[in-house]
């Protein structure tokens, strides 16, 4: 019945729109005859097509239904006429027929035609053509925070559709990242205002020399901006692993204490603050000569600061700007800085328990991410099968509990389908040809253990053992 009605009314528009343009006088029975038409061209593409309609039909029986429909219809208007008009009854209707199939028939064609190409202009409109990534400006449009993977009323996104721009052999698209001739375009909205506001407080105050080791303002900001896409994408995985993730929220009030956020809500006790500047005293880490370092002024005054302040914590996360000074460098990270960070609750040490708790499977996404990821210190991703090495290599050592093996395994997966699948960023198209051959835990670059303090050393207040970098290599970013 909806199919009659709609062929009938399609039916009088065409008429009345051809009689308009063509300036010839317009009857009644015209109408008529042509809504007659169009109802019963109407039922025939409705029967045919079946349950579902359109969106459920195949490409055959769509174009089968709408060219008998369009032949019907364009068969019985012209009989219509020839009734009325005292002409043979089958006169033209053959070719009537002919014409209104084909026209039926190229309805469907342009429509599908006509939608993808909305739909690639609205993906083209939302998708954000660009975010920093490793030193890459950006500027784009979207107000979002978290990644399309990320779930909850606190999430900026939850559009796991959104394009990305993949050009390889060296072609180039307006502020896509490069790296050895390939190319990608980040597939993260812009963070959110709050967070930018945070980040352009954290620069001015390296750039002031207020707190933390010296650095270099650009390098902090890229940082920042990359630990923004990395917090994005280990929540994408967490969640892909079925685990908790703790997404960046899309609106923050000026000056609240952001706790509950991977990497950017971490706070931690005076207490353990006092307890790491004991430890460093007691077990200095030594610098690139091989002697030891001192405790910098910038460390102690943190908690002199937070005392005079009434204060019981301090923000141990990326965006405070002792940690970011600290980590924000293309060379060897500032050895204080990280252990700074690493008081954060998702450093502490893993227990064995058995089972695959949410603790474990948000230690395993920060690693598995921090290694894929491109970083201003690494432009290039650590491949898959290192990183199964590697991870294969800490559960051996103990520093990953056994239970671990068939998560990381999972994740690897994971990890793998959301690059290829526009989730995250794809990382894969950066992998370079002849990757370096893992030389064991000391030899990498302690950043790239992310979350995993216990990698190589004891803890974050154990003795530190010498890094090729001259920093800790119990320590990450």
């Amino acid at each position: 019945m909806l199919g009659a009605l709609l062929g009938a009314a399609v039916a009088v528009v065409v008429t009345v729109g051809v009689a308009a343009f063509t300036k010839r006088e317009l009857r009644l029975r015209d109408v008529l005859i042509s809504a007659a038409g169009g109802a019963i061209g109407g039922a025939v593409i409705t029967a045919t097509l079946g349950v579902g309609g359109v969106t459920a039909a195949s490409t055959a029986r769509s174009l089968t239904a709408f060219g008998a429909g369009g032949a019907v219809a364009a068969g019985s208007e012209q009989a219509g006429h020839n009734a009325l008009d005292d002409r043979p009854l089958h006169a033209g209707v053959a070719e009537a027929s002919l014409i209104g199939g084909a026209v039926g028939i190229a309805l469907p064609v342009a429509g599908r035609g006509l939608g993808k190409a909305w739909q690639a202009g609205v993906k083209r409109l939302r998708k954000p053509p660009n975010a920093t990534i490793a030193g890459s400006e950006v500027a784009t449009s979207a107000e979002a925070a978290s990644a399309p993977l990320n779930a909850g009323s606190n999430s900026a996104s939850d559009d796991s559709t959104r394009g990305i721009t993949q050009l390889l052999d060296g072609k180039r698209s307006r502020g896509a990242r490069r790296t050895a001739g390939r190319v990608y375009a980040t597939v993260h909205p812009r963070a959110p205002t709050w967070l930018r506001t945070r980040f352009a407080a954290t620069v001015e105050h390296v750039r002031a020399g207020r707190h933390g080791p010296k650095a270099d303002p650009g390098d902090v900001e890229r940082f920042l901006h990359e630990t923004y896409e990395h917090v994005n994408e280990v929540n994408a995985l967490i969640k892909a692993l079925g685990g908790r993730p703790r997404p960046i929220p899309t609106r923050v009030a000026p000056g609240t204490r952001l706790t509950g956020v991977h990497d950017f809500g971490e706070r931690a006790s005076l207490r353990r603050v006092d307890a790491l500047i004991a430890d460093l005293e007691r077990n200095p880490p030594t610098g690139k000569d091989g002697l030891p370092l001192r405790v910098p002024e910038w460390l102690r005054e943190i908690p002199r600061r937070a005392r005079a302040a009434g204060e019981t914590t301090v923000d141990v996360g990326k965006s405070a700007p002792e940690v970011a000074a600290g980590l924000g460098r293309g060379g060897s990270p500032d050895p204080f800085a990280i252990r700074l960070h690493n008081l954060s609750a998702h450093h502490q040490r893993l227990p064995s328990t058995g089972r695959t708790s949410n603790v474990l499977i948000e230690e395993v996404a920060d690693a598995l991410n921090a290694m894929r990821q491109a970083r201003i210190y690494r432009p290039e991703p650590l491949p898959f099968s290192t990183i199964r090495t590697i991870f294969d290599d800490l559960v051996a050592k103990g520093k990953l509990p056994d239970e671990a093996l068939p998560l990381i395994r999972r994740a690897i997966r994971a990890q793998q389908r959301l690059e290829h699948s526009g989730a995250v960023n794809p990382y894969h198209l950066l992998e370079a040809p002849q990757p370096a051959p893992y030389r064991g835990l000391a030899s990498l670059d302690p950043r790239d253990l992310e979350r995993l303090p216990w990698a190589v050393s004891g803890g974050p207040l154990a003795g530190v053992v010498d890094h090729p970098l001259g920093v800790a290599a119990g320590t990450s970013r």
